[in-house]
């Protein structure tokens, strides 16, 4: 029997005698999501991998180092009295058990946060969220440094 044909005519074949992959509505709209998009296989192509390539460090280093100014930068503009916590949460930990209690809360949350966008960095969800808090800490230290720059002009004026 040829491989390509449409109707199967062999009475012991119990399955349905027309091969619904090669024609139907279904074969149009699927035929297009059924070859890889690149070009062979990956090295490792599965779910989870014990592999990290240096991208992904980088861009986990650079989110703590992110999240470490802007709790450095929140606790100075604090004590300086520019600006308050938004987050209720930390700010009551920031009243009651100090600027380390505050690092230490802020740091271990956002290092979990990280290790489970890692653990994920193979899916196409796991790789936008890393993205977006990279971009989102950036945004905040900027606006940290524009905060700090335009109340030290403020003094500057004032005196």
């Amino acid at each position: 029997m040829c491989a390509d044909s449409t109707l199967r005519t062999d009475p012991s074949d119990r399955r349905i005698a027309l091969d619904r992959r090669k024609s139907g509505i279904r074969a149009l709209l699927c035929r297009a999501h059924r070859r890889r998009r690149s070009s062979g296989r990956r090295e490792y192509d599965c779910g989870y991998v014990d592999l990290y390539d240096g991208r992904i460090w980088a861009l986990s280093l650079a989110v703590l180092g992110l999240s470490f100014c802007d709790s450095v930068l929140t606790v100075l503009q604090i004590s300086a009295g520019t600006v308050k916590e938004g987050n209720p949460l930390l700010r009551i930990l920031l009243e009651r058990g100090g600027p380390w209690a505050f690092f230490g809360l802020k740091f271990g949350l956002t290092s979990l946060a990280m290790a489970g966008i890692v653990l994920h960095k193979e899916w196409r969800l796991g790789r936008a969220a890393a993205r977006a808090c990279l971009w989102i800490y950036v945004a905040v230290c900027l606006y940290h440094l524009y905060l700090v720059i335009i109340h030290s002009s403020l003094r500057s004026a004032a005196h």
